[in-house]
């Protein structure tokens, strides 16, 4: 999982690509007894979350506060 020069976030094993700027809201969800947490995004204009992938606790958290940042930097302009 990564974000791009271009602003988006893609999932290569899931085959999944989302544009921040489309992005209204990002959490994370995280495993109590696994290693891993999930990853969830909301787009503009749609109810619900919808899984992006999964990632190792400490990672996952830096790239959710990351997105966060860019989701409130984009919503803002």
């Amino acid at each position: 999982m990564a974000i791009t020069r271009s602003n988006h976030l893609v999932n290569d094993d899931a085959g999944k690509l989302y544009d921040i700027s489309a992005l209204e809201d990002v959490r994370l969800k995280e495993g109590l007894l696994l290693p891993w947490s999930e990853i969830f995004v909301r787009r503009r204009g749609r109810q619900g979350f919808e899984s992006v992938g999964y990632s190792e606790k400490g990672p996952g958290r830096a790239l959710v506060g990351i997105m966060k940042n860019l989701v409130a930097n984009d919503n803002s302009v």
